[in-house]
């Protein structure tokens, strides 16, 4: 019966490392995803401002009554 005792421990170890494989793979591709949502809502933020931009800075001259002038001097 000792046999068998040692036998459950040894299935039970292979079984825990598989586990712990298994979640660090998961780990891992959770980590992997998140980085590429990440860098993908920067891309659409990066868009987004570079779209804006030229009505901001429009605005700004606007406001500042530069537009139509020599702003260099």
């Amino acid at each position: 019966m000792f046999v068998g005792k040692a036998d459950m421990q040894s299935k039970l170890d292979n079984a825990m490392q598989d586990v712990n494989d298994k979640y660090l793979l998961l780990e891992q591709q959770e980590k992997n995803a998140l980085r590429t949502v990440m860098i993908e809502e920067r891309s659409r933020y990066c868009l987004f401002v570079s779209c804006l931009k030229p009505f901001v800075v429009n605005g700004i001259l606007d406001k500042s009554g530069l537009r139509g002038k020599d702003v260099d001097g």
